[in-house]
């Protein structure tokens, strides 16, 4: 995984704790469901659009999808020939500039 997309679901990851602590319109979807179920309703329902993709350790596809003015995102994680559940919703997406160089 390239430094920058690894960087960018670290951050991910890291919205996911902040955001438990107080709810928000996007957190009553949470749940699992059909990946093209899912996707479409952030396309609709939250104007949201794929901006990572990644596979973890256990080859579950690692997506994240952001509206396009940051106001909102939705991190979600397909099981290998199973279904799409959402991991964490939130607020106040910032890109970052990608980490140069080989971190390791």
């Amino acid at each position: 995984m390239r430094s920058g997309a690894r960087a960018l679901l670290t951050l991910a990851a890291i919205g996911v704790f902040a955001t438990m602590a107080g709810p928000s319109d996007a957190q009553q979807m949470q749940g699992c469901e059909d990946h093209a179920q899912i996707r479409k309703r952030l396309e609709i329902k939250y104007r949201e659009a794929l901006a990572a993709i990644a596979t973890n350790q256990y080859g579950w596809l690692i997506e994240l999808y952001v509206s396009a003015d940051g106001k909102s995102w939705t991190l979600v994680g397909t099981r290998p020939n199973g279904p799409t559940c959402v991991f964490g919703v939130g607020t106040d997406w910032q890109m970052v500039a990608p980490i140069t160089g080989n971190p390791m």
